[in-house]
């Protein structure tokens, strides 16, 4: 595949040409923090569909030139959760992961979603699958299984969590979303 930028050509390595994306419907939308790279720091979406955007500097930047990353985000955590636990009933979603069930508080469930279509986003954390677009922003897709050394199998009837807590926004994918309850305090621990 040739690429070029400022009148140079580059010569890419690819698999095959799968043809370019174009039209009035592209939309350019960055990464999350979590997934973004100097090299790699925003998709174009269009149709449903998203597609890595790779900067073009990473053609022209001399090689004994210093990457300029991104200051890594600090996410705020908002949640009122800590504030409760042990203290009052609070509300929570029970969902499924590797046959166990878990929870989390509700305040920070924004949505249960039909499996969302994602990338892949090559060098991120081993817990990031990919990413996913949904009203117009691109979102980490998490695998909680990572954090226990294994993936989560998806199918048919797998699930995504839209989760937020504080400037923090993710899809997690759970086997199923059982529903929400109140936890009393009798039975935290």
């Amino acid at each position: 595949l040739l690429a070029g930028t400022q009148g140079a050509r580059y010569g890419v390595a690819v698999d095959r040409d799968l043809g370019v994306v174009e039209g009035p419907d592209l939309t350019v939308l960055a990464l999350p923090n979590i997934a973004a790279k100097p090299w790699l720091p925003a998709a174009v979406v269009t149709k449903g569909k998203i597609f890595l955007l790779v900067d073009s500097n990473v053609f022209t930047a001399p090689e004994d030139t210093p990457v300029d990353r991104p200051e890594q985000a600090v996410f705020i955590p908002a949640s009122l959760f800590p504030t409760q636990f042990l203290k009052t009933d609070t509300a929570i979603v029970e969902f499924s992961l590797l046959g166990m069930r878990h929870a989390v508080p509700q305040e920070e469930m924004k949505d249960d979603l039909a499996l969302l279509p994602f990338v892949p986003v090559p060098g991120t954390p081993e817990i990031v699958l990919g990413v996913a677009e949904l009203q117009g922003e691109l979102l980490p897709v998490l695998d909680l299984a990572a954090l226990c050394g294994r993936r989560t199998p998806i199918g048919k009837n797998s699930r995504m969590m839209h989760l937020v807590n504080g400037d923090f926004h993710a899809l997690v994918i759970t086997d199923e979303v059982a529903g929400s309850r109140q936890l009393n305090v009798e039975t935290q621990r």
